[in-house]
């Protein structure tokens, strides 16, 4: 398998807890001191600890989130990669009419481990956020 396919399969696989949810799969793919980062949001998490505590208080009130990534951009220098990953997100929040669509992209820096490709910083930047009517 290449660099490329393994770095591919990391960011899927971070995509897939966080839809699924898998908190635990999530976290699994950063370094246990990376960074995951939404400016949007004001998030900053530094480490599989705080990462933890953040994203089940962000997954919490969601009834369900299916996020859509596409095949990543991805350089690899040795052991570092850079990625850059197209996503849409759609939520469902509990209690709530409607749901919320969001587009944007992952921009990473990853680091070659003996158990694979994983994230050492994560950011989101948002590119569009709309809610949709309630379907009757």
């Amino acid at each position: 398998m290449t660099d490329e396919h393994d770095i591919q399969q990391t960011i899927s696989r971070y995509h897939e807890g966080a839809s699924t949810p898998d908190l635990e799969q999530l976290i699994a793919t950063f370094l246990p001191d990376g960074t995951w980062e939404v400016p949007a949001f004001r998030f900053l998490c530094h480490g599989h600890d705080e990462m933890r505590e953040v994203m089940a208080a962000v997954l919490a009130p969601i009834e369900y989130l299916v996020q859509v990534n596409a095949p990543a951009i991805i350089a690899v220098d040795g052991d570092v990669a850079t990625a850059r990953t197209l996503v849409r997100e759609c939520a469902k929040y509990r209690d709530e009419p409607g749901l919320v669509d969001v587009v944007g992209q992952f921009v990473d820096e990853l680091h070659r481990t003996p158990d694979g490709w994983r994230f050492a910083r994560r950011t989101f930047t948002i590119l569009g956020r709309h809610v949709s009517a309630a379907i009757a």
